[in-house]
């Protein structure tokens, strides 16, 4: 049963038909077995992202690395359940991180947010997404990785200003999706997300890079509110 599980879950991840799941207790089923099997999961600061870690646990290990509480913490803890920090990572100080909770139940992390500092040039954002690129393939599977911008001109063109402003515009995209294998069920155990993205605050532009683990609470959450959507 339990083969025919793996077997049967790894076909729809893989086709993008898991909406046909017999129930999110079967989509649960073959992730734990698929975690006994690997015994391998997703880390971030040395931490493994099992299922049910909680959030206070996290943050506590955020702080006895040398994570501060940002000005907002408290607000963004009591309206959102979010816990916003700062600090090094990966060798780059003045990092952003949020600690974010599952939407069923803020004691359980769901996604963690790691933005890097703001950068002027489409060189230098291009620079750091490539070295932490490499960095992760050293460490896991990519699983998708799109690279391009809308007009094909600029895929070769050097103008870093022309570069910037299709990002500014979302006239390109710079993302790579990391997985824990190239098994395509591995995505039940969490994903990474690399990209470089830009926020607009007072019509004011924003350029970094950004990295985004999404725990396998978060993942088996969003294949359960799929099914429940039809």
């Amino acid at each position: 049963m339990a083969k025919k599980l793996l077997s049967l879950f790894s076909l729809l991840l893989s086709t993008c038909t898991l909406l046909y799941a017999q129930s999110i207790e079967d989509v649960i089923s073959t992730r734990d077995l698929y975690a006994k099997n690997t015994n391998k999961y997703i880390t971030v600061k040395g931490v493994e992202l099992k299922p049910g870690l909680r959030m206070q646990d996290l943050l506590q290990v955020f702080e006895s690395k040398g994570y501060t509480k940002s000005s907002s913490f408290e607000f963004a803890k009591s309206e959102f359940g979010i816990f916003d920090l700062s600090g090094s990572f990966y060798n780059r100080r003045d990092c952003k991180i949020r600690l974010i909770p599952i939407e069923s139940d803020n004691r359980i992390v769901g996604k963690i947010g790691i933005s890097f500092p703001e950068r002027n040039s489409f060189r230098a954002l291009k620079e750091e997404y490539d070295e932490l690129k490499a960095a992760l393939s050293a460490k896991y599977h990519i699983n998708s990785c799109k690279e391009l911008f809308d007009k094909d001109y600029l895929n070769s063109d050097t103008s870093d200003y022309l570069k910037l402003n299709a990002l500014k515009k979302n006239e390109c995209i710079f993302e790579t999706v990391f997985y824990l294998s190239d098994d395509n069920i591995s995505l039940l155990l969490g994903q990474i997300k690399l990209s470089i993205t830009h926020i607009e605050v007072n019509y004011q532009s924003y350029y970094y890079v950004n990295l985004l683990y999404t725990t396998s609470d978060s993942v088996i959450e969003q294949l359960n509110n799929m099914n429940n959507d039809i």
